[in-house]
């Protein structure tokens, strides 16, 4: 099962609540009526909440590493989109008390300074960044022209065949 923090997606799985985390780091409510099903049975959903004044004091608080303990017990992998690491302290307040941090970054968008600006805040944290996302590609570009056989990366593999039903239907091509 996987649980998901995330920001946008309150709409999209078409929530009308407004607790989130912010409630779950002022521990105005338990975190277990906040998590919500989505339709997908081992996807769950934890939105933003209401906006914080100050939300890196909430993160570098006991009771947020108590809940980060509690939900990686009840959860196989854990999302969380986090505002951009040069923007606020949150992330970078957050990024190292869980397993690994994706940095994405915006290609044509956002300069390579400010991408190692952002990554060396976070190895100063001691954070793990096993890898970077680079999105909005544009991969008409001569430079990503390996990129452009979508239908090579994306063609749908058959499951594999079992011995029985592979004897089943040489069974039956023999009677024919």
């Amino acid at each position: 099962m996987a649980i998901c923090a995330a920001v946008a997606l309150r709409e999209k799985v078409g929530s009308d609540s407004r607790l989130g985390f912010s409630e779950i780091l002022q521990q105005e409510v338990p975190w277990q009526e906040v998590v919500m099903p989505t339709t997908y049975p081992s996807l769950f959903l934890l939105t933003r909440g209401k906006a914080l004044p100050q939300p890196s004091e909430h993160l570098l608080r006991d009771s947020t590493d108590q809940f980060l303990k509690e939900i990686h017990h009840q959860y196989d992998y854990i999302i969380i989109d986090s505002s951009p690491v040069l923007a606020a302290d949150d992330t970078t307040s957050l990024a190292p008390k869980i397993d690994a941090t994706l940095l994405v970054v915006r290609l044509s968008h956002t300069s390579a300074r400010l991408t190692k600006k952002a990554l060396e805040l976070l190895y100063n944290r001691q954070v793990n960044v096993p890898g970077i996302i680079l999105n909005y590609v544009d991969t008409s570009l001569p430079e990503y022209y390996y990129y452009q056989y979508s239908e090579y990366y994306n063609r749908p593999v058959a499951p594999p065949e079992s011995a029985a039903a592979a004897q089943h239907r040489t069974g039956q091509a023999q009677s024919s």
